[in-house]
């Protein structure tokens, strides 16, 4: 087990809500505790949440450090399919005063296809375009920030989530140095009572990267159209190139540099709970 959790770095989202501590008044907040929940709620799938967390992030910009969060609203910009989420990432960005994300912005104008929000792009990018400034109310950042904590709070009884950084021997994942396998045994598929997803990152950008087939993750609906394994296991090839027409299916593209990958379990079974069933490692074809 502690062979295992060296290779695999486990992300569990986890956060304690102590009754009877929870914040009365905005001089009590942790700001601190917020900005990190902020940051969890914007990794999760979850429109709606995702929705929530941006709001707060404009409404109180001012106290929140979310520096790290620009990643997490910049991949939902780009892979969410709802329009009106998709806006408010690009007005949440355009509030951060980051000159990163503005430059992000900018190349996302050739690829868009929206023509509203490539209009948008397009005003926020310019150089006469000026942020509306607006004084902080803090009146209701005590009910956020404890409704902030309960959601993610749910979400972590929902919702595990796993990082893989490494292959099995520990060494970095990169598309364009190596072939990886993802095996996983007959019967030995995350046991999740809803869903399960693994989606590419690159390591860089933290984005996900255009590829061939349109495709930034395997997911557990999918499996009608992957192939099984003869012992009735299964294996994704994860590689830039592809594997093969044969092997084409279960194909998930990398990018041609560092990359790592998110296995989210969405209401995983007791045995994820308890730790009697881990995700096997990475290997790197030989």
């Amino acid at each position: 087990m502690k062979n295992f959790s060296n290779k695999l770095t486990i992300f569990v989202i986890v956060t304690v809500i102590v009754f009877g501590l929870q914040a009365i008044n905005a001089s009590e907040i942790n700001w601190k505790a917020f900005s990190k929940n902020l940051v969890k709620a914007l990794k999760s799938d979850n429109p709606g949440l995702q929705q929530s967390a941006m709001q707060m992030v404009i409404r109180y910009n001012s106290q929140l450090n979310v520096k790290e969060a620009e990643f997490d609203i910049m991949r939902v910009f780009r892979n969410q399919k709802n329009q009106a989420v998709r806006q408010l990432a690009l007005t949440t960005l355009s509030n951060m005063d980051s000159k990163w994300a503005i430059g992000f912005l900018k190349t996302q104008i050739e690829f868009e296809e929206d023509p509203v929000i490539k209009k948008q792009l397009v005003a926020i990018t310019s150089d006469s375009y000026k942020k509306k400034s607006a004084e902080v109310d803090l009146t209701t950042a005590a009910e956020d920030f404890n409704k902030l904590q309960q959601e993610v709070e749910i979400l972590s009884r929902e919702e595990t989530l796993y990082t893989y950084q490494a292959d099995a021997d520990g060494k970095l994942l990169n598309g364009g140095q190596h072939l990886y396998i993802l095996h996983f045994g007959k019967g030995q598929l995350p046991p999740v009572q809803s869903f399960w997803s693994i989606t590419m990152y690159d390591s860089e950008t933290q984005l996900q990267v255009a590829n061939p087939l349109n495709r930034y993750l395997i997911n557990s609906p999918m499996m009608p159209d992957l192939k099984m394994d003869s012992d009735g296991g299964f294996t994704l090839y994860i590689q830039h190139e592809s594997p093969g027409a044969d092997k084409e299916s279960n194909w998930l593209p990398a990018p041609s540099g560092p990359f790592y990958l998110l296995l989210r379990l969405y209401w995983p079974k007791q045995e994820v709970i308890d730790g009697t069933w881990t995700p096997p490692l990475i290997e790197r074809v030989k």
